[in-house]
């Protein structure tokens, strides 16, 4: 199965703010799956102690206080992605 992956290429400028180089790259990959399992899915918030994340701990308060508005089927599979870097191209 072909899957076009979005990349951002971005190298920082030496010694100042800003980039060198700033791109979006579309890096085609081709994955093939040997195995797969369908679920429900559910989500749980660890919430942390301001101790425990001080920079953070507001906001996954925040989140984990958010309703889960509704929880779709999940599926996992197991194989293999192979990246097509002869394929990659920037993209204008």
């Amino acid at each position: 199965m072909p899957v076009n992956a979005l990349h951002w290429r971005y190298i920082p400028k030496v010694g100042g703010p800003g980039a060198d180089l700033s791109q979006p790259v579309l890096f085609p990959q081709r994955v093939e799956a040997q195995s797969a399992w369908q679920g429900n899915g559910s989500a749980r918030w660890t919430v942390l102690r301001y101790e425990e994340h001080p920079r953070q701990a507001h906001i996954i308060k925040a989140l984990a206080g958010l309703p889960a508005l509704e929880m779709s089927q999940v599926m996992m599979t197991r194989g293999a992605v192979f990246l097509m870097a002869s394929k990659a191209h920037v993209l204008e």
